[in-house]
């Protein structure tokens, strides 16, 4: 009977050491979501260093979270900080290579610092992923980069 009762003491132990470390990460995924949430809320009124705070904040909590990387960079285009936006939608395309979005927003930074290779290379992988590319975006690439494709 001893032994019982402190064999169920373990597993009781245990259960609750299971049950805190899955509400923290349940807990951390929302918390990693409203933060990103909040920053594209910021992001659609202008409000690009705001954006940023909150999307740090998503990352800080969920570090492996793509769509806070992109949003981030996003932002970063935004405000023509071209070289940190690039930077998250490398960190995004490694996270998740399935993201298009993040390749055509890539692209977007990438035609910015004239950089047209890359662009067209992520244009094509973003197409290769099923995302339509603006037209007119396409047109305006084809033009600077002297490139019909």
């Amino acid at each position: 009977m001893k032994g019982s009762k402190k064999r169920n003491k373990w597993v009781t132990a245990i259960a609750v050491i299971f049950s805190v470390v899955a509400l923290y990460f349940a807990f951390g995924i929302s918390r990693g979501t409203y933060y990103n949430n909040l920053g594209t809320a910021r992001m659609d009124e202008g409000e690009y260093d705001q954006a940023i705070l909150c999307f740090d904040k998503a990352i800080k909590v969920r570090r492996k979270f793509p769509k806070a990387y992109c949003n981030r960079g996003t932002a970063y285009s935004e405000k023509g900080k071209y070289d940190k936006a690039i930077s998250d939608f490398n960190k995004a395309t490694e996270l998740n290579p399935e993201f298009a979005d993040a390749y055509y927003s890539r692209a977007v930074a990438c035609y910015h610092i004239k950089k047209y290779d890359n662009a067209w290379a992520d244009v094509h992988k973003a197409q290769g992923l099923g995302y339509q590319i603006p037209t007119n975006f396409i047109e305006v690439l084809s033009t600077v980069s002297g490139r019909e494709e």
